[in-house]
């Protein structure tokens, strides 16, 4: 029978092994072709060697040119060509490459185009589809190269392809001529031209002219010098110069100068102008005074003044001042009036008038010490013959009370028989304790003497000093009330930072000990515990050099000035500023706010410029009065003569002397040598003069003819423009031709044109090119005047050395049609040699890498050659094969994009071969610096670059190899990226010191992109929106499930609260507290949650808004192949969700609608043929076994339900029942 399930029901083991089964199938699918599917062939360069085919009918060398090997074809892709192109295979570079049908003078031929900089590749295009499209194969192949140029290559027709070579370079244009002309404007001393004759038989009017040419050259020489020095001019030519100066041009000297003194003083300052980078150097000194200081009787809290330097002072404690102490008996003041607060009639402690009135006193006094052995007061009036006797009574702790006579007798029968202070001495110790005591006076009457013992008299407008009260009338003064103790004293001496103290000091005991006083203490602080101390400081004052400066200039106001002490040896170094001080005599001015005046030394640099100038040639006097400053310039005419001419100089300090003049050579004593005979003119030439000279056609010959010129006196040395002279040289031939010869500072072209009159076979023509020529820029040729200039092709062309040999044969036809006017130019690319000679020992041919080997004729460490204008000038040169030690070799690179190649280690007689790196090197401004190691060549850009004149200056690089679209890096020797940029785009790198550099192939910056068969599964499901988009509807299928089990969910989720609190609990005071407060929180929103999730519709309808947000988003940007794999996925899910819902599942039914669904999707959806990449793979092998699996557990499953026993009730062990309460879970 059929088994029904129910949603809420768990699957079983065999829906679960039927579910595992149909993922593997998917994800074997759809990973199976991104995991198995072969990379891409890497793209081969082709190597060079000798042209094969696999063919029985060998491809032919089209010229000695070596050609790479013609293997393998790539075709060039549908895109790059016509609609109506053919299907064209290249050897390299197949997927750059662009194809156009185009037409050469009317003829079929194909238009090819490649940015990519490369060393060349074959190209092969079918036969047929030229007879279909032209009816023909096209005789040529014209190819576009980037720079805009164009060249012709031969087609090779070989069976059913047609086959051509594709060079790398080109820049090349070229064309051919009646009579001989010979033109050389002009023609320099020693030039020789060579031309064939076939035969004498119409050869006659021979006929030479020369022209004078003023060939003329800016020369100059320039020099420092000092009075009564001079300069040579040395001025070549054969004329008089013209346009003479000479330029006088300020400079200063600088000089390093040192003065020095103390106090006041007066320097001479070098040169003739204000010093500058001036620095004086301060050092200070200290001066010494005797700062002993003593004091007598200070109680405690006394403070006295000290005396001191604006430094520590010293003293004879080991350095340091010594304190000196000796303490006095221990005493308690008392003051009764401390605020000077006064009585206002006369106060007595007793009083007697000497009339038998007796009036006893008592006063009380606080804090009397044990041990006290007398009391001392002020006695007032004594007045009678005889003394007045009192007893003293003590009692502690009471007042005042007018009872006098009552505590302790302490003293008994005391006479009073003066005024002033009086020491009651007491018959025995009293102990007070530090106790409040009253003292009583009780006076004995004796007769009519009488005694005031006065505690406090003023009278009025009358006040009391410190310490003291006052008689009333006498003023007289008396201490305060003291009361003397025997005993020890502690005592503390404090300058405020530092202090000093001794413990238990008996009375008269002496003690010293070390005080260090620093410059800021102003006072000594006693402190005593008990009585008096007399106190002795024995010091020695310092007082440093304080705030010195220094006036410089005598105005009054400091130069240089330093904030702070300088002890003795102490010193400062301080700046002034430029012409502070003037050359000559300067007053120095010290000051200081305290201690004696400073040394010092001033530093300075001299400054020397030029001051009256004067120049003298030949009695011509150039000059200038008073000071030529730095870079200023005096020009004035003079007149020269040719040879050597001395310049005389007088000045003060140096002066830039400069002469300048333009050298005149004029055509003299031209000769022209035809095959050994000489025809020539005496004399000067005037430029532009022409004459013409005599000549015999028996001077010619069939075979070589040499026509050599020769132009002045053979004695010309270099010194000079080199003498020249203009050159017509023609005669009629059988097959009249044309030369034209043009030299230029960086180029030399020929345009050569020849009619031959006849038919000739193996026809030739030669162009000797200057030894200074260093490749090829171009080579064209037209037939009979007409048409467009071509170029020639490498078949027809040889090189050697700098002479270029064309065959004409191969051009106009072998042999070469009577009549033919074949037209030839050249253009050949020139080094500038700077303060050097070189030969070209091989020039590089047209549209070949610059390849050229040199030789250096003179050459030292100064010399140089302009590579700007060779045809890859704006690639980065560097020399090979070098005969000398090359490390120092360098190219300097311009902003302008200019370039000189320097070899400081190579010499007179080193070669070297030239060559450039695939890369365009320009600094943003300024120069800088570039090496080539070694180790670098075409296939591997590396350089080291340096700055030059200028340290940090911005640079591009731009690689003009691979191809475009391309990524590639600017990489240091660290490996670290400076710049990527994409192909043909330059990469910008901000400095010019960063060292060794290489470009490198490199991947695109990261970007999100779509996913693609070659990123393998794992690429697929961890990169893009795909994870963002697992985890959202993750989140939704979580909700779902916890709704179809809400109790189980819910026990889950209070398990998962009480974790957390009995987490947090642990945490100490606030642990329990908070986590009850999250547990509690936890368990409500996951409660809420599952809640949710039971209420189906709210659940849906979270999952829509979940869906919209995600498209809103844009998070739907899928893959194709994740896009498949999702939609399979779903797919599946969702129709296991509908069976089970409709209580229709079985695996037969599941298993179907999967595997139909799922080859849709991966068919329709992906973006690539995934199915048809599988079934091509060896993973299909795997997906038939899985089959095979599946089918098996199909044929089971339907045995099962078609079985007998079908009808048999069915006893369900261990199964679940549903719940009437709602529960979808129900019980076990």
């Amino acid at each position: 029978m059929e088994v029904g399930m129910n949603i809420g029901e768990m699957l079983d083991d065999e829906q679960l092994k039927v579910v595992g089964l149909i993922g593997v199938v998917v994800l074997a699918a759809a990973a199976a072709p991104m995991l198995l599917a072969p990379s891409d062939e890497p793209e081969v360069e082709p190597n060079n060697g000798t042209i094969t085919t696999p063919e029985t009918d060998p491809i032919q060398e089209v010229n000695t040119v070596d050609r790479d090997t013609l293997g393998t074809l790539n075709v060039v892709p549908r895109s790059h060509t016509d609609d109506s192109g053919p299907t064209v295979q290249a050897s390299a570079g197949a997927q750059t490459m662009r194809v156009e049908a185009t037409t050469v003078n009317g003829e079929p031929a194909l238009n090819l185009t490649d940015e990519r900089t490369h060393e060349g590749r074959w190209v092969s295009v079918p036969t047929q589809w030229f007879k279909q499209a032209y009816g023909e194969v096209p005789e040529v192949a014209r190819v576009a190269h980037e720079d805009g140029g164009t060249y012709t290559e031969t087609v090779r027709v070989r069976g059913e392809s047609a086959a051509f070579w594709v060079r790398g370079f080109s820049t090349n244009t070229i064309t051919f001529g009646g009579e001989l002309v010979i033109r050389d404007t002009p023609a320099i001393d020693g030039t020789r031209h060579s031309y064939q004759l076939s035969s004498m038989d119409q050869v006659e009017n021979v006929s030479i002219n020369l022209t004078g040419v003023e060939n003329t050259a800016i020369d100059s020489t320039s020099a420092v010098r000092t009075n009564g020095e001079s300069l040579t001019a040395n001025v070549g030519g054969t004329a008089p110069p013209r346009s003479e100066e000479v330029t006088l041009t300020g400079a200063e000297t600088s000089s390093s100068w040192s003065g020095s003194g103390s106090g006041d003083g007066t320097v001479t300052v070098d040169g003739n102008q204000p010093a500058e980078d001036i620095s004086a150097t301060l050092e200070g000194s200290t001066s010494t005074s005797n700062g002993d200081q003593s004091w007598t009787g200070l109680g405690d809290g006394a403070s006295r003044s000290l005396t001191s330097g604006n430094i520590e002072s010293t003293g004879p404690a080991n350095g340091e001042p010594r304190v000196t102490v000796t303490a006095a008996p221990g005493t308690v003041e008392y003051d009764p009036y401390p605020d000077n607060e006064y009585a206002a009639s006369d106060s007595f402690l007793f009083y007697n008038n000497g009339q038998g009135t007796v009036t006893p006193g008592d006063i009380t006094v606080p804090g009397v010490k044990d041990s006290t052995t007398s009391i001392e007061l002020g006695v007032g009036v004594v007045n009678g013959g005889s003394d007045t006797t009192i007893d003293v009574y003590a009692i502690k702790g009471e007042t005042a009370d007018a009872t006098s006579a009552e505590g302790t007798l302490v003293a008994s029968n005391v006479q009073i028989t003066s005024t002033g202070t009086k020491t009651i001495e007491f018959d025995s110790e009293f102990n007070g304790g530090g106790q409040t005591v009253t003292f009583g006076f009780v006076p004995e009457y004796s007769g009519s003497d009488f005694a005031n013992l006065l505690l406090h008299t003023v009278g009025s407008g009358t006040e009391a000093s410190s310490n003291y009260f006052h008689y009333d009338g006498q003023q007289s003064s008396y201490p305060e009330i003291r009361t003397n103790h025997v005993g020890t004293t502690d005592v503390i001496i404090s300058t405020g930072s530092q202090s000093v103290s001794w413990s238990s000091l008996s009375e008269g005991e002496t003690v010293s000990d070390a005080l260090d006083i620093p410059a800021s203490a102003s006072s000594l602080d006693i402190s005593t515990s008990n009585g008096q101390t007399d106190v002795t400081v024995e010091k020695t004052d310092r007082t440093a050099t304080e705030d010195p400066a220094l006036d410089l200039d005598g105005d009054g106001a400091d130069e240089v000035a330093y904030n702070g002490i300088l002890t003795s040896g102490q010193t400062s170094t301080l700046s002034a500023s430029n012409g502070d001080l003037s050359s000559g005599s300067n007053s120095i001015d010290a000051s200081t706010t305290a201690g004696p005046l400073p040394s010092w030394t001033i530093d300075a640099t001299a400054v020397m410029a030029t001051e009256d100038p004067s120049v003298t040639v030949d009695g011509q006097t150039v000059s200038h009065s008073g000071v030529l400053s730095d870079g200023e310039t005096v020009t004035e005419s003079v007149d020269l003569s040719t040879g050597s001419n001395t310049l005389d100089v007088s000045t003060v300090g140096e002066v830039e002397v400069a002469a300048s003049w333009t050298e005149v050579t004029e055509t003299r004593d031209p000769v022209v040598e035809v095959n050994g005979e000489t025809v020539s003119y005496s004399g000067t030439l005037a430029d532009g003069e022409t004459v013409s000279l005599n000549a015999n056609a028996s001077w010619l010959r069939e075979g070589t003819n040499n026509v050599t010129v020769y132009v002045g006196d053979g004695s010309y040395t270099g010194a000079g423009p080199e003498p020249q002279v203009g050159l017509e040289y023609r005669h009629d031939i059988e097959s009249p031709r044309t030369v034209t010869y043009e030299s230029e500072a960086f180029s030399e072209r020929y345009n050569i044109s020849k009619t031959y009159a006849t038919e000739r076979a193996d026809a030739v023509l030669t162009i000797p090119h200057a030894r200074t020529v260093i490749s090829m820029r171009s080579l064209e040729y037209r037939l009979n005047e007409t048409g467009t200039w071509s170029s020639v092709p490498q078949s027809a062309s040889n090189l050697s050395g700098t002479t270029l040999t064309v065959a004409v044969s191969d051009l106009a036809g072998n042999p070469v049609p009577k009549g033919t006017t074949v037209e030839v130019r050249s253009v050949g690319s020139r080094l500038k040699p700077e303060n050097a000679e070189i030969s070209v020992v091989r020039a590089t041919p047209v549209g070949f890498d610059l390849n050229s080997r040199i030789r250096l004729e003179s050459w030292d460490s100064t010399s140089s050659l302009g590579v700007s204008s060779t045809p890859q000038g704006n690639l980065v040169h560097y020399a090979t094969n070098e005969s000398y030690s090359a490390e120092s070799d360098y190219v300097e690179l311009y902003g302008d994009g200019s370039q000189r190649f320097y070899a400081p280690n190579a010499s007179s007689g080193s070669a070297l071969t030239l060559n450039t790196l695939p890369a365009r090197v320009t600094p943003e401004r300024n120069s800088m610096r570039v090496r080539v190691p070694e180790s670098a060549n075409a296939s591997n850009p590396e350089f080291v670059v340096e700055p030059a004149s200028v340290v940090g200056d911005a640079w591009t690089a731009e690689y003009v190899a691979g191809t475009d679209g391309t990524w590639y890096a600017v990489t240091d020797d660290a490996g670290n990226q400076l710049g990527i940029a994409k192909k043909p785009a330059a990469i910008e790198v901000s400095r010019d010191d960063v060292g060794l550099v290489s470009i490198e192939a490199t991947e695109a910056p990261s970007v999100s992109a779509p996913n693609t068969v070659g990123g393998g599964i794992f690429a697929t499901v961890t990169t893009g929106n795909l994870p963002t988009l697992l985890v959202l509807f993750g989140s939704v299928g979580m909700l779902f499930v916890a709704g179809t089990r809400p109790a189980r969910s819910r026990d889950a989720v209070d398990d998962i609260a009480g974790a957390v609190d009995g987490l947090i609990s642990n945490i100490p005071r606030v642990g329990g507290p908070i986590g009850s407060g999250v547990s509690a929180a936890v368990s409500g929103v996951g409660s809420a949650l599952v809640s949710v999730g039971e209420n189906r519709l709210l659940t849906g309808a979270v999952a829509a808004a979940v869906a919209v947000a995600a498209a809103q988003a844009g998070l739907f940007t899928l893959g194709s192949e994740a896009g498949a794999i999702i939609a399979v996925a779903g797919i599946a899910v969702g129709s296991l969700f509908l069976l089970r819902e409709a209580d229709e599942f079985t695996t037969a039914r599941w298993i179907a609608i999967v595997a139909v669904a799922g080859v849709v999707a991966l068919q329709g959806l992906g973006e690539t043929d995934l199915l048809s990449a599988l079934v091509n793979s060896q993973a299909f092998l795997i997906v038939v076994l899985i089959g095979g699996y599946a089918a098996i557990q199909l044929v089971r499953e339907y045995r099962a339900n078609n079985s007998p026993d079908d009808d048999r009730p069915q006893v369900i062990i261990g199964g679940r029942f549903r719940s009437g309460s709602g529960d979808d879970e129900g019980s076990n």
